[in-house]
Order: C-alpha cells, then structure tokens, then sequence
C-alpha cells in the first residue's frame, strides 16, 4: 500500500514501480509532483500486491496468511496450514492477493458435485476422451508411489500407450477432479488431492456422462 500510494501523482523519474521505502525516500524531489489529479485504480493496485507476493519468502507469506484468516471468511482456515502452503506454492504465479487462492482453487477444499457442460462436451465427451478418463483412472489406480512426478509420468505414458497428445488425457482428469478445465499442473493437482480422493472423483464424473 505504502508503494502503490507513493506512487500515485509522484514518479521517480525512471521505469521502476515496485520500490522499498528506503528507495522511495531516495528518490523522492517536489519537482516530480504532478498537478494532475491522481486516480485510485484497483486493477493496479492487485497488480501490485501480485508482485510482493511473488517476491516474498514462503514462510513470510504464510505469516501475512495467518494474520488474514484471523479476520477473513476463507475455506482455507479450516485446513491444515501445510496444506495452505503447498497450494499457495501452486497459485503464487496467478494471483494477486490471497483470496484469490480460495477463489481459484475452491475444488481442493471441496469436491466438484458438476462440471462445466462445455468443458465436458469438448474434452470428455468428444475424440475419446471419456475411453482416455477410464484408462488413466486404471493407470493412476495402480500407483504405488503418489507424488507429482510419478503421476505425470504415469499420464505421460498412458498418453504414448494411446498414441494422442498428454492434453488428451491430462484434460478429461483436470476436469474430473476440478469440475472445469483450468487448475495447476495436473500432477502437483492429483498429489495435493490424494489417491483416494482422485479416484472417487473420476468414477463421479464418469457416471455423470
């Protein structure tokens, strides 16, 4: 805040945008002062509250979390806070401010009851991909060892097996386990998830077809 409003009817004469108060007061001259009056852009401003948050250390932000929750209506208080870590690890490229994280990913807190209709007509319904779902639930079922990169090889592999492009199979399993067709890298998504849980929601979208 202190950055944004610094920054609003003064420049320090150059490209920068995301200063230190030390920096600002540095640059700070009367003479770059406009007399034009300054506008309060919300955009802006999530822009950069985006950009501190993707430059401070993890365990800063989750402090800065902490101190949020005990004052915010957010899902996320009522998970484990390592769990709030590792999808805010997940989110930190895509959002700007930490309600965007609940916002983005509501379907790690709460299991998908529908999908979007477009995404499944697209994805699942059409160019096999209901067939590339049941196979990969098959081939994610006998994992043995459940982190990101085994499950992303098994789609790698299963994607070879059938000879379509990994999106073919990664797509219908984003949009089993998400209810939409956008969430983090399918194998970070699935290992956050757990086995069991991965399972259970591909065998409820596939009965939903």
């Amino acid at each position: 805040l202190i950055n944004y409003l610094a920054l609003l009817g003064w420049s320090p004469g150059d490209d920068r945008e995301i200063m230190s108060l030390d920096e600002m007061i540095e640059a700070f001259t009367l003479d770059r002062v406009g007399r034009t009056p300054a506008r309060f852009d919300l955009t802006k401003l999530a822009w950069m509250n985006g950009e501190y948050l993707r430059s401070l250390p993890t365990e800063r932000v989750m402090e800065v979390m902490d101190q949020w929750l005990e004052v915010a209506d957010s899902a996320l208080a009522a998970i484990p806070r390592g769990h709030r870590q590792a999808l805010f690890e997940m989110y930190r490229p895509r959002v700007s401010t930490l309600a965007e994280i609940e916002q983005q990913g509501w379907f790690f807190l709460a299991r998908p009851t529908e999908w979007v209709e477009k995404a499944v007509k697209k994805h699942i319904r059409k160019g096999g991909g209901a067939e590339h779902l049941a196979a990969a639930r098959e081939r994610l079922a006998a994992l043995e060892t459940w982190d990101a990169p085994a499950i992303e090889e098994a789609v790698r592999e299963l994607s070879e097996a059938r000879t379509v492009r990994m999106g073919k199979v990664a797509q219908p399993l984003c949009i089993a386990v998400s209810g939409g067709p956008v969430s983090p890298a399918i194998g970070e998504t699935l290992a956050f998830l757990g086995q069991g849980e991965v399972l259970e929601r591909i065998d409820a979208c596939l009965a939903s077809l």
